[in-house]
């Protein structure tokens, strides 16, 4: 069996194409997660804040998450996504629009839910059994 002589280049390329990955999906898991991280704050679902919440003895505003809800019998039968608020108080509302596969992210002023902007969504839900939520996430770089 004859062996490849590879140039220092070609050695230095394969090294940086199989080490970087490697060494990167080590340090990953190793990381703290920016922020909340959505449902329940992780993958172990510990859900618990450093962060009070405000008192909940009133409604400051709400709004709709499912403008075509689809009801069996009396039962709503439904996952929605979890809102997300960002450093500069803008709510991003997941919300589900047509009765089965149309969504779009609404962004509303934190402080009286007046609404700043809306986007469309080209999601559209996996084949299944149950309604999965639509969620939209945000980047540490975009909070």
């Amino acid at each position: 069996m004859k062996l490849l002589k590879l140039t220092r280049p070609v050695r230095v390329a394969l090294l940086v194409g199989v080490a970087v990955p490697v060494a990167v999906a080590s340090i990953l898991p190793l990381l703290p997660v920016l922020g909340w991280a959505t449902f329940a704050h992780g993958p172990q679902h510990q859900g618990m804040s450093t962060n009070g919440a405000q008192s909940i003895a009133h409604i400051k505003w709400q709004t709709p998450v499912d403008l075509n809800p689809q009801y069996s019998g009396n039962v709503l039968y439904a996952h929605y996504g979890s809102p997300l608020c960002t450093a500069r108080n803008t709510v991003i509302v997941p919300v589900k629009v047509g009765a089965s596969d149309t969504f779009k992210v609404e962004g509303r002023r934190g402080s009286d839910g007046l609404l700043q902007w809306t986007q469309t969504s080209d999601y559209s839900l996996p084949s299944h059994n149950w309604v999965p939520a639509f969620q939209p996430t945000l980047l540490p770089a975009m909070n």
